[in-house]
């Protein structure tokens, strides 16, 4: 006897009404099975997809997370070989800083004491100056003192030498006798 599935059989059967019935029921079950397989397969294959892709993110995560981890820890490691140098640039630094200061205030102090001298210099100039002007108006008042003296002379001269020589005594020309 053929079976058939589906429609468009155009076969009269002649078998009785139960032999069909069982048989639809069958071919419903058989369908409803491979719909059931096939859903089964389809899920399993979605699973199957989810899991590889889950594993495959998180491989990526955490090979992402190893790599920064790694730079993180390179990064450390160069930062202490630099930060060795810093250290010792800074400690130079300081060492020059403190050494500039040193200097500064030793020049500070040598020119505290150079005023200090320096105030005594300006005393003894200032007396020198003071003994230098004292003796500089003495110097001018004689000066001007025996100007007056010679223009003194040089009148008394021209008048005497505008009075008659007899008149004068002790000149030869004054003698009487």
């Amino acid at each position: 006897e053929s079976q058939s599935r589906g429609f468009g059989d155009t076969t009269r059967s002649t078998s009785s009404c139960s032999e069909r019935q069982a048989n639809v029921r069958h071919r419903n079950l058989e369908t409803k099975m491979d719909f059931q397989d096939h859903r089964q397969e389809v899920l399993q294959k979605s699973m199957e997809m989810s899991q590889s892709l889950k594993e495959r993110t998180s491989a990526i995560k955490g090979s992402y997370k190893w790599r920064i981890a790694q730079e993180l820890l390179e990064q450390r490691i160069r930062w202490r070989a630099s930060y060795n140098q810093v250290a010792t640039q800074d400690e130079k630094e300081v060492a020059f800083n403190r050494d500039f200061f040193e200097k500064r205030e030793e020049q500070l102090r040598q020119q505290r004491a150079r005023c200090n001298d320096s105030s005594e210099m300006r005393k003894e100039i200032r007396h020198l100056r003071d003994v230098n002007r004292i003796l500089n108006e003495v110097q001018r008042d004689r000066k001007e003192a025996w100007r007056q003296g010679r223009k003194e002379r040089l009148v008394m001269e021209t008048r005497l030498a505008k009075i008659s020589p007899k008149g004068l005594p002790g000149s030869p020309k004054h003698n009487i006798y």
